[in-house]
């Protein structure tokens, strides 16, 4: 309702906290002149928000359109605000997290008096998104934090001109894009002339819907049509520290697959939803037939990880949102939400094996025999392989451990499992190592980075849970390896997100770290004899041999033939550690 006012009138269909603005607003020009007969009135808007007849508060920002350049406004910690404007012809709009986003109809200010525009505002049912933004208007420093890590930019909106990241620049990548434009011997032909999804190479980022990654490791790009642009010139590789590029690289991706699909929102993206015909009517993001589902937010926002935050947002209590993710088990999923609004765990995407997709949401390693109970949820699965690395994106499979060869597989976590129970209760664990989860790991060291580090991978760490002393490489038992840190051994780059090296003594390397810590120098091999799945332990090849080869900072061979010499850590011959 809106309400005029000037000196010595008050509308009596305004909340009296209202009023009480309004008097304060006008109380400049209500002074009264020496003749009695008082001055013009302040001019402006006043009012209050409030949502089922109660006050909101000062996380509602206003607009008034047009004020030209005038930033929005919060409303007070009860709800009011008072804004002086010119008399005109505006209208107000208002935010506020977990509520619908409201605009007035014209409202019109006269010269000298108050207008009171009263807000009303609409609660978000349960379970809905309110986005980053949102999140971060009460959890700003944490969602700063998280802007700069590699979770938020999995996938991005690209708006006609190079998509921003925060340490890269993948605008060269447009112009290396391309395809050599012939048929596979033996497999799929060419499906024509540039780059094989339907509309051809890109030759301008308006071509572009939508980039994959970018952050780190990689980039790929989804075409006009939804498909992934596929090819043989199409992933941008790009240089990491540590990494095993000079110089930024293109590369092959599904080459000759003209309809590669992005159906990967379930781990790229946040409030991802299957296109389904009875749940959403086959609704596909953008309408781009290539999409295989609908996402609120592109990347991993807050939301992904803590489920929707429409009710936390209204009552701000802790206990109406989820700060640990548990698995989803098949039941989220069945419900008809296809999962969507749920809070997703950290391994239900940093596996393989063990993730649940459209239509069955029964995972490999669900089909292959492993179930779940009450003390250990069923979630990730057998460390999968290809080419003779792990496949990217399975720390959670490579912490869990679970045997390949296993015939008859059981519970999580029971003795068929080849962690002991304190190991799978500290390394299944993320947060154990990963304790600030918000920050980066990959770029804790850039000076452009503005943030502690996402995980301590210190040997102080280490040590804090291997207190014995014998674990402490500056009491190792070969003097000259004193100076190495725990990771160097225990956590090789044994998987491949974008490229991989061969070194001089034949060894592969990736270029992401393992999570397997386990180490078995006896010859035992690293794969199941097909190469799909990978043991869990490092061999000779990834503990040892990553380092030691001639030319290599190991600076002498290591045999490839099992090691009978004395242990690293003790005079003692090792054993496969657990």
């Amino acid at each position: 309702m809106n309400t005029r006012t000037t000196c010595g009138w008050a509308p009596k269909t305004a909340a009296t906290i209202a009023f009480a603005l309004v008097a304060t607003l006008a109380l400049a020009g209500c002074g009264g002149g020496s003749g009695g007969g008082g001055t013009t009135g302040t001019t402006g808007i006043a009012g209050l928000a409030s949502a089922g007849g109660g006050a909101l508060d000062e996380y509602v920002m206003i607009t008034l359109t047009p004020l030209g350049g005038t930033m929005p406004f919060a409303a007070q910690t009860d709800g009011t605000y008072a804004v002086e404007v010119p008399a005109g012809t505006y209208t107000l709009g208002a935010t506020r997290p977990g509520y619908e986003d409201y605009t007035s109809g014209t409202l019109t200010v006269v010269d000298g008096e108050v207008l009171v525009h009263n807000i009303p505002m609409v609660a978000l049912l349960a379970g809905q998104y309110i986005g980053t933004d949102a999140c971060g208007a009460c959890h700003e420093a944490i969602m700063d934090l998280h802007m700069q890590s590699g979770h938020p930019w999995k996938i991005s909106k690209v708006e006609g001109v190079a998509p921003f990241r925060p340490f890269t620049d993948v605008s060269p990548a447009l112009a290396l894009l391309g395809d050599d434009d012939a048929d596979i011997m033996g497999g799929l032909a060419d499906p024509g002339v540039g780059t094989d999804n339907p509309e051809g190479t890109p030759t301008s980022w308006s071509d572009i819907t939508y980039m994959i990654g970018g952050y780190h490791w990689k980039a790929r790009f989804i075409g006009a049509s939804g498909e992934i642009v596929t090819g043989t010139s199409v992933q941008y590789n790009l240089v990491i520290p540590d990494g095993n590029l000079t110089a930024a690289t293109i590369s092959a991706y599904h080459n000759n697959e003209n309809d590669k699909s992005f159906n990967c929102g379930n781990c790229h993206t946040t409030g991802w939803q299957r296109a389904d015909a009875m749940v959403n009517g086959g609704a596909r993001q953008d309408g781009l037939a290539g999409m295989d589902g609908t996402f609120t937010e592109g990347g991993v926002r807050c939301e992904a990880c803590h489920g929707a935050g429409s009710t936390h947002a209204q009552t701000e209590l802790a206990s109406d949102i989820t700060r640990i993710a548990q698995f989803r088990q098949l039941a989220d999923f069945t419900d008809g939400s296809l999962g969507k609004g749920k809070p997703i765990h950290c391994g239900e995407c940093h596996t393989r094996d063990g993730e649940r997709d459209y239509p069955t949401f029964i995972s490999a390693a669900e089909a292959a025999g492993w179930v779940g109970d009450a003390n250990w949820p069923a979630g990730g699965g057998r460390i999968a392989a290809s080419g003779g690395l792990v496949r990217h994106h399975e720390q959670y499979d490579e912490v869990l451990g679970l045997d390949p060869n296993e015939t008859s597989p059981g519970v999580y976590g029971t003795p068929l499992a080849t962690r002991s129970a304190p190991y799978a209760g500290a390394h299944g664990n993320c947060r154990t190592c990963h304790d600030n989860s918000h920050a980066s790991t990959v770029n804790r060291d850039n000076p452009q980075y503005a943030g502690p580090a996402g995980v301590d991978d210190s040997n102080a760490a280490c040590l804090q849970c291997h207190a014995s002393a014998i674990y402490d490489p500056a009491n190792a038992f070969r003097g000259s390896m004193s100076n190495l840190e725990c990771v160097d051994c225990h956590m090789p780059k044994t998987a491949k997100s974008a490229t991989s090296v061969t070194l001089p003594n034949g060894v592969l390397r990736g270029d992401v770290t393992s999570h397997i810590f386990s180490i078995d120098i006896s010859g035992a091999p690293a794969a199941t004899t097909d190469g799909k799945f990978r043991y869990p332990y490092l061999t000779i090849d990834q503990a040892c041999r990553q380092c030691h080869y001639s030319g290599g900072p190991g600076f002498f061979d290591v045999p490839t033939a099992p090691m009978n010499w004395n242990g690293f850590h003790t005079n003692q011959n090792p054993t496969l550690t657990k």
